[in-house]
């Protein structure tokens, strides 16, 4: 696909687009022209063929075959790639419930209060069924640690880890008094606190924060899910406690750490350094030094839970599901269905899936066939 590269938001909003993500692809180009650290030609080359220019400097087989990767124009253009039943997943609290007393309930961490403006309130994982903040402090102690999070937040951002130990409060490892965690509970509605996990022991030697396995699911039928790509994302100081970094055309110090997965065996290798502009091949961990090599024990059940909540939830076509590995098993941080484009085709083209580019093919007939009355519909989508 060659484009002309005449992008404008009333054109792009009259073919389909919804204005949330044509701002954003807009935004992105624009920033990548005028950045010093790509060159033209490399731009232009990749806005012509529906990239941005970050995205294709990671892709190794891009220019001789780009018809084999997902463009992020196609990406972009034809979000949503599910019905409104999307937010039972993208929403962590009613993922959450939605998976209680399933076969699938174990796969989620713990869930103890959500925050609302006005006070907190317990959670079905809580021992107290009260809403007082004695029995918060209570539980932080016992536990130690806490996840802090939006409910229905996006690459990890707003994430904190909370601490109480030998009578100190933490926040992202700084000491806090006992009224700034009574601040954060107020000033953070529409949070969920839930269950600090960490890895299992045989990962540690790639941090002690816990990673994030990706595997993305295509189920377009409802009745035949397969994994068609992912990666592992292992943790580094400099991603803070979310264990990512949000890269844009102004950063390229900064970079987070990839590694691809072989989604039918669960073995991983083929490391990578990601910056804005540019990959670079590791074959150990940046800090730990740990070589990059193994695989994901027992990886065979957790494809098959992956793909037993594919079949439960039927009606989502496309998603991604976050998980960590725990000596207590397999825990599912969450499922976005928007996952991402980019970081699976740096090691594996996603359309190299035949089904995978026909779904794709579909969704862009079925934009192309709406008509004016439709168009307009589509471009007040939110979430």
């Amino acid at each position: 696909m060659c484009l002309n590269m005449d992008y404008q938001l009333e054109k792009m909003l009259d073919e389909g687009w919804t204005e949330r993500f044509a701002q954003y692809f807009l935004r992105q180009i624009n920033s990548e022209k005028s950045s010093p650290h790509y060159k033209p030609e490399d731009v232009e080359w990749a806005h012509q063929h529906g990239f941005f220019a970050s995205h294709a400097s990671y892709y190794e087989k891009v220019r001789s075959i780009p018809e084999n990767y997902l463009s992020d124009y196609v990406y972009y253009k034809t979000w949503p790639h599910n019905p409104w039943t999307r937010i039972w997943v993208n929403d962590k609290l009613t993922l959450k419930y939605l998976l209680a007393s399933t076969e699938f309930g174990k796969l989620m961490p713990d869930y103890y209060y959500y925050t609302m403006q006005s006070g907190i309130r317990s959670l079905i994982d809580c021992p107290y069924h009260g809403f007082k903040f004695e029995e918060f402090v209570d539980l932080l102690r016992e536990k130690k640690h806490f996840a802090c999070k939006p409910c229905n937040g996006s690459r990890s951002m707003g994430f904190v880890k909370m601490s109480y130990i030998d009578d100190v409060f933490y926040l992202n490892g700084k000491v806090v008094s006992r009224d700034s965690i009574q601040e954060f509970l107020f000033f953070h509605p529409n949070y969920i606190y839930t269950q600090y996990i960490v890895p299992a022991e045989y990962l540690r030697c790639y941090g002690e924060k816990i990673h994030t396995i990706r595997l993305i699911v295509l189920n377009e039928k409802g009745d035949n899910p397969q994994i068609v790509g992912g990666y592992v994302r292992f943790p580094m100081d400099n991603n803070g406690e979310a264990n990512y970094s949000v890269l844009d055309t102004n950063d390229i110090v900064n970079y987070n750490f990839f590694v691809g997965i072989d989604v039918q065996t669960g073995q991983f290798g083929k490391a990578k350094k990601v910056f804005e502009n540019h990959v670079e091949d590791t074959d150990v961990h940046p800090e730990t030094g740990a070589v990059i090599k193994g695989g994901v024990e027992d990886y065979a059940s957790l494809a098959e839970m992956v793909l037993g909540i594919a079949r439960r939830f039927n009606v989502l076509q496309w998603f991604g599901v976050d998980i960590g590995v725990t000596d207590e098993g397999f825990k599912c941080m969450e499922i976005n269905t928007f996952p991402g484009a980019g970081y699976p085709q740096i090691f594996s083209p996603l359309l190299e899936n035949k089904d995978c580019r026909q779904f794709f093919m579909n969704k862009m007939a079925e934009i192309d066939a709406m008509n004016t009355k439709k168009h307009s519909v589509r471009k007040d989508i939110k979430r």
